[in-house]
């Protein structure tokens, strides 16, 4: 939901809609297909994560990726790095079952938590399969889905707890000029038996951004859906302290323009756990 999309065409006709526990649920079913459409945002990662981590001297021979969705990622990450440790976390049942789903998802680790929460088997975010990791990313806004600095600082710390001592964290986040040229108004996708429409929001007085995104199924006569997501603009002081209060140490804290003569709407961050 962080990536603008573009407009398509239908009606405003009033839909039966039904909402559920998980955000992403409804959007699960046709997430790779909506973001193959919209140029795959893991796509557009994966080169600047590479180069991150080649200029910042880390050997990916572990990773872990929080708020991994459908798992597009790691599965681009597994085919260039055969032996690595993978590891997906995230906090949408739904979208770890598309993950599970795809071929090689055997070789990667899912686990269900949310950021800075606890897993659902029981296991802390501290004690995630794996860890120590060397690296660590969260990527289309995952930490924007934070929506106050008691919880970002949260999620940083189980960052953290699973990174062994030097590791490294990439993340990105939708800055300000982002929630603002992205987040209003109304866009619509359309695809092979399924119609998207998602309203937008943002409030630059609280720093909050809403997306009500319904799925409307064409052919199946399956109930219509709507994914309720919000976010917040964290801003760049208090995203610098969250990580020093919890031992990392900013490396690089830059703007992002995702596509070419698009405005810098995200902020590209890496910063390093302290050694001791």
């Amino acid at each position: 939901m962080k990536a603008p999309l573009a407009a398509g065409t239908g009606d405003d006709t009033q839909l039966t809609e039904a909402t559920v526990a998980d955000p992403y649920a409804p959007v699960a079913p046709i997430y790779d297909a909506w973001q193959d459409r919209e140029g795959a945002f893991f796509r557009l990662v994966l080169p600047k994560l590479t180069d991150t981590l080649a200029r910042h001297a880390v050997a990916l021979s572990s990773f872990l990726d929080v708020g991994c969705g459908t798992g597009s990622l790691l599965h681009a990450l597994r085919a260039r790095h055969p032996h690595a440790r993978l590891c997906g976390v995230d906090g949408s049942a739904a979208m770890l079952a598309r993950a599970r789903d795809k071929p090689g998802a055997d070789d990667i680790h899912w686990v269900h938590a949310r950021l800075g929460g606890a897993a659902s088997d029981g296991q802390s975010a501290a004690a995630i399969p794996g860890a120590p990791y060397a690296a660590a990313g969260a990527f289309f806004g995952v930490a924007n889905h934070i929506l106050d600095s008691g919880g970002l600082r949260a999620a940083f710390a189980a960052v953290a707890a699973a990174l062994g001592p030097g590791g490294l964290f990439v993340f990105d986040l939708s800055n300000e000029h982002g929630y603002q040229a992205w987040w209003t108004g109304r866009r619509r996708r359309v695809g092979w038996g399924w119609d998207l429409t998602i309203d937008l929001a943002y409030d630059p007085s609280t720093r909050l951004a809403a997306a009500d995104a319904t799925v409307a199924w064409r052919l199946t006569g399956r109930t219509n859906e709507v994914a309720r997501i919000r976010e917040r603009y964290h801003a760049p002081e208090d995203v610098r302290a969250a990580l020093a209060e919890v031992g990392f140490a900013l490396e690089c804290e830059e703007p992002w323009s995702t596509r070419p003569g698009e405005i810098a709407g995200k902020t590209w961050y890496a910063a390093r756990l302290a050694v001791s």
